[in-house]
């Protein structure tokens, strides 16, 4: 799958649009396919990491993790086995606070996640 990484602080030009592993499925996580996202103040902040005391949280020197992006909108593509609100084919949205909306298929857990409203669109609800 393809996703947006970075592995250094900076602005947008040091993304990467890279060649990556699917999320592999927890148990209390659902497998979703990406079909809108949505940047937010928290994903510029961690993008640059800036302010500096967030480096504590994010890595001090370089970026912990390389995938961006914490809000999202798709489809279930499968469904962990502690997970009983969703089925495949369900649509959603939700966060997932260690990125990953910037990609294809991104994993987050179930509770952090809701249906989508009948007539809502994925633009709307990312």
């Amino acid at each position: 799958m393809k996703a947006y990484t970075k592995t250094k602080y900076g602005g947008p030009e040091i993304l990467r649009l890279e060649e990556v592993e699917r999320p592999s499925l927890n148990d209390d996580h659902i497998l979703v396919k990406v079909m809108a996202n949505s940047a937010n103040p928290a994903d510029w902040h961690i993008l640059r990491g800036k302010p500096f005391f967030a480096r504590f949280s994010f890595g001090l020197f370089k970026p912990k993790d390389k995938f961006m992006g914490a809000d999202f909108a798709g489809t279930v593509e499968e469904a962990g086995n502690n997970v009983k609100q969703f089925k495949v084919g369900d649509r959603v949205f939700g966060e997932n606070l260690k990125g990953g909306a910037f990609a294809e298929y991104t994993c987050a857990l179930a509770n952090e996640c809701a249906l989508m409203p009948d007539g809502g669109n994925f633009s709307e609800m990312a």
